[in-house]
């Protein structure tokens, strides 16, 4: 092969490589803003599924405390009730 001929090979395949080296890194230095979007993405999904549990835990705070004090209201009127039997008991006894 002449001179020219093998050296305009090495050329085209240099320019060839060199190429494909800027396509590669520009590739490359393309992939961190969709992988830090995707990293955005989770964390806001996280965010709100973080929010909705704490909603739900304090929903049922709140009907927990609810139960508690119409337990606390039974037991006040269970209380009223035996000591006013005790009363109706005590008019019985000879």
């Amino acid at each position: 092969m002449p001179v020219l001929i093998t050296s305009l090979i090495a050329t085209v395949a240099v320019e060839i490589t060199t190429e494909q080296a800027m396509t590669i890194d520009a590739t490359l230095t393309a992939i961190p803003e969709p992988v830090n979007q995707i990293n955005d993405i989770c964390t806001r999904i996280a965010a709100e599924e973080q929010t909705a549990v704490a909603e739900e835990v304090n929903s049922n705070i709140d009907q927990i405390n609810s139960m508690t004090q119409e337990t606390a209201a039974g037991a006040e009127d269970t209380a009223t009730a035996v000591a006013e039997l005790r009363q109706l008991v005590n008019q019985f006894k000879v």
